[in-house]
């Protein structure tokens, strides 16, 4: 909500006022003024990408209790930022408007069938969906204490994930 992510707009532009990332999130709200606002955030910034892309190389990653506790305060960090972020975008939009904060589905089947692409063992698999869990969790906290929905999306890719298949489709 307090920055742009891109400066330079595009030209031709068809999207107008409503090309994403050329304004403030918060902006946005103001200017368009939402029935609806849907936000997903907490994973990016708690650096969960880079660390899960870690785990797709050899060897187990995160195995120590020291490197977990560190994610787990990286994760924990997040609360008072969404708090304030939802707060925030809860108090840019129109009162009738209604925010739904999303959290992020499990991505990885655990004792699935694994293709030789999927660089990850048991315990890297185990760890990753309790990750994602633990994650929203701190971003469920964090609507319900900003007074705004949570949704619950975990299950969103069963049947697609990682490491599920039923011999018939790749995973």
């Amino acid at each position: 909500t307090s920055y742009a992510q891109r400066q330079k707009i595009p030209s031709p532009n068809n999207m107008g006022k409503l090309l994403q990332g050329y304004k403030k999130q918060s902006q946005y709200v103001r200017e368009q003024n939402p029935t609806v606002l849907t936000i997903g955030v907490g994973g990016n910034d708690a650096g969960l990408p880079t660390r899960l892309r870690a785990c797709m190389k050899i060897g187990t990653c995160y195995q120590d209790y020291e490197d977990r506790l560190e994610i787990v305060r990286e994760v924990n960090a997040q609360f008072p930022r969404l708090v304030d972020l939802y707060t925030q975008l809860k108090g840019e939009a129109r009162t009738s408007s209604k925010l739904y904060v999303v959290g992020y589905p499990q991505a990885i089947k655990e004792g699935g069938a694994c293709g030789l692409n999927v660089l990850l063992n048991d315990q890297e698999l185990l760890f990753a969906n309790q990750l994602i869990d633990y994650l929203n969790r701190i971003i469920e906290l964090s609507a319900q204490k900003a007074g705004v929905r949570y949704v619950d999306v975990t299950t969103a890719f069963n049947g697609y994930r990682l490491c599920e298949t039923d011999g018939s489709k790749a995973a």
